[in-house]
């Protein structure tokens, strides 16, 4: 492998990775605009600790911890920021060699994150892609255990192409249903609708307290709506609420 590929395929993993990690932070539409947060950056910064034997192998880990420095808001303390980055970052390469269906997974898998995640990952993709490099990923948490995944050439391609084809597009959509569930590990809410079934959507709030003020309820929710139409004519949703009330007549 020319250190020039090398150079350039370290560099898009460090931004892929650091951008995801924003997505996942914020979770919020505003993560696809404007600087990603030097906290972000600082706690997904990734550091060559060594090499091995292969065709080039080296080891990245994360920075030591500082005991001075307050946690990122918003991040639980049993995982790591850049824990959660890596595993969604392992769980889009595991989709992309999955075979038939593998690019509307890895779309799926995209798409909560927003526009800029797909471009990162667009861009780390054809490294691999225009390169003939395969790699291989494997990934040690003290909290999840150890993960491996590996990311062919072929399989880059294919999700290059269709990542820089199928571009989010946005729009405000007013739900009306009932709030039937919701998952504080995800930061989602399960809304039942009449027209559409069920929605799990993302928020930017405690879920247990809105499960707590509208479980069961009837409610309306002021939605952002990204949708993505695949190379074979998928379509697929992602939805993050905005605003969430009880239903009036």
């Amino acid at each position: 492998m020319e250190s020039s590929v090398l150079g350039h395929w370290l560099v898009s993993f460090q931004e892929t990775v650091t951008t995801i990690a924003h997505a996942l932070d914020e979770s919020r539409p505003t993560h696809d605009y404007g600087p990603l947060p030097q906290a972000v950056r600082k706690a997904t910064r990734l550091y060559a600790a060594a090499t091995f034997p292969s065709s080039y192998g080296m080891v990245l880990e994360e920075a030591p911890a500082d005991d001075d420095e307050l946690p990122l808001p918003e991040v639980a303390s049993t995982e790591s920021l850049l824990d959660r980055a890596m595993g969604t970052v392992l769980d889009i390469t595991d989709r992309a060699e999955a075979g038939p269906g593998a690019v509307d997974a890895v779309i799926e898998t995209a798409l909560p994150l927003g526009g800029r995640v797909f471009n990162r990952l667009a861009e780390l993709t054809e490294v691999l892609a225009d390169s003939g490099a395969d790699i291989s990923l494997t990934w040690s948490s003290p909290y999840s255990g150890v993960r491996a995944s590996r990311l062919g050439t072929g399989s880059a391609q294919r999700c290059r192409d269709a990542l820089r084809a199928a571009q989010p597009e946005e729009r405000q959509e007013l739900l009306v249903g009932m709030l039937v569930g919701g998952s504080m590990l995800r930061r989602t809410v399960e809304i039942e609708t009449t027209d559409q079934g069920v929605i799990t959507a993302r928020v930017d709030h405690e879920v247990p307290s809105l499960l707590g003020a509208y479980a069961n309820h009837r409610i309306t929710a002021e939605v952002l709506v990204s949708t993505v139409r695949s190379p074979h004519g998928r379509e697929h949703h992602s939805y993050v609420v905005l605003h969430l009330s009880l239903y009036e007549n």
